[in-house]
């Protein structure tokens, strides 16, 4: 739902909760921010968090093709590339040819960048298990559930195309 729909429908209550909730991502997103720049420096020194956020795609989703790693992440493709081969040339993943079609080359994570990556992730885990200690355990899964089911519905596809074409 668009926000020109949210307003045309005179729904001053659902405007206002969306905005609270906008407002409360933001929040989030600062704080992670922060995490995220420290975790990208404990896994290397002077790592980028973009080349971070690559490599702990890399660990959850592989091994998995350097096109399916841009397609998820909706990124460019030449700084993927770049930043796969800085996290290849420190030893964090590595490249081997995929079993069912020799001619792509998957990516994973290696021994040493799963090992880097759960050290680097260890405040932020902890972080989110203190803030969530007094909830429910119903309370954390229906947020989860909640959350993903916001991120599937934001998805581009999702979306209708507006009057240049793009959705």
């Amino acid at each position: 739902m668009t926000r020109g729909a949210v307003d045309g429908a005179g729904d001053e209550r659902r405007r206002q909760s969306i905005d609270a909730l906008e407002g409360s991502f933001r929040e989030l997103t600062d704080q992670l921010r922060r995490y995220y720049v420290l975790a990208s420096e404990a896994v290397h020194p002077g790592m980028p968090v973009g080349t971070f956020k690559v490599l702990t795609a890399i660990a959850r989703q592989g091994p998995l093709s350097q096109k399916s790693l841009v397609e998820g992440l909706a990124a460019d493709k030449g700084l993927v590339s770049r930043q796969v081969s800085q996290l290849e040339s420190l030893g964090l993943i590595a490249r081997r040819h995929d079993s069912k079609d020799g001619r792509v080359r998957l990516l994973e994570a290696s021994a040493l960048g799963k090992a880097r990556l759960s050290v680097a992730q260890g405040p932020i885990q902890d972080s989110i298990t203190r803030a969530l200690t007094a909830w429910p355990i119903a309370s954390i899964e229906q947020l989860a559930s909640l959350v993903h089911a916001l991120a599937d519905d934001m998805k581009p596809h999702d979306r209708e195309p507006d009057e240049c074409g793009r959705s």
